[in-house]
């Protein structure tokens, strides 16, 4: 990347939700869904042609990652 050359803005937003729910006395257990960009926004790497005159200069041609959604279940004991 070229001093003075801007890209483009990152918005995500990443979020988890848990959920222990107990079973006896000494076992729980744990409900996990972790969200990362959450609201699927598109976000564009930077552009990847650096050098001016090229066809190419200053072409965004990939993005980070879409939504991902991670679920999990743990049992303490």
């Amino acid at each position: 990347m070229l001093p003075g050359i801007a890209g483009p803005s990152l918005f995500t937003w990443n979020l988890s939700f848990l959920k222990q729910i107990p079973i006896r006395e000494s076992i729980r257990m744990e409900l996990r869904a972790e969200l990362f960009n959450a609201f699927n926004h598109v976000n564009f790497n930077n552009p990847s042609g650096v050098t001016y005159g090229l066809p190419t200069f200053g072409t965004i041609t990939t993005a980070y990652d879409p939504r991902i959604i991670q679920v999990a279940a743990k049992v303490f004991f």
